[in-house]
């Protein structure tokens, strides 16, 4: 799952996803990531946001998306996080192997905006949180 997931967001992003993660105090939401997609990166410590950012407009670093929910006004030509995912599944989704494996086992994926799968996902929560509560399951 992490190749399907990794090799097309490589392809999105122009560059491996194996790759050095400048960070001013997400090193744990790097962490998380890696592991989720079992890919490797160094942390690479600041000593917070200022210095990071003299580096990224001084161009030794760059930033591949920004972690908000929209793209940032010091940097309105980097992606949101969320973009970049959106470009990265709406790739995977027109893959004919993963269209044809999606086939095989019964799925029909269904396009949607980041707003419109957001709404679903909402949706499904309020929808499956009584049953959930109600055999009081946990993580």
């Amino acid at each position: 799952m992490a190749r399907v997931i990794a090799e097309p967001l490589s392809k999105v992003l122009g560059q491996p996803v194996v790759d050095n993660k400048p960070d001013a105090g997400g090193h744990i939401v790097g962490e998380r990531v890696k592991d989720a997609m079992k890919v490797e990166m160094t942390h690479v410590p600041y000593r917070g946001g200022a210095p990071m950012t003299t580096d990224l407009i001084s161009g030794q670093i760059r930033a591949l998306a920004a972690t908000t929910p929209t793209r940032s006004p010091l940097l309105p030509e980097v992606p949101t996080v969320t973009e970049r995912l959106a470009r990265a599944l709406a790739e995977i989704e027109s893959d004919p192997t993963i269209v044809k494996r999606f086939t095989e086992l019964g799925i029909t994926p269904r396009k949607a905006t980041p707003a419109e799968f957001t709404a679903f996902v909402a949706k499904q929560v309020a929808d499956w949180q009584p049953a959930i509560k109600a055999a009081d399951l946990r993580p």
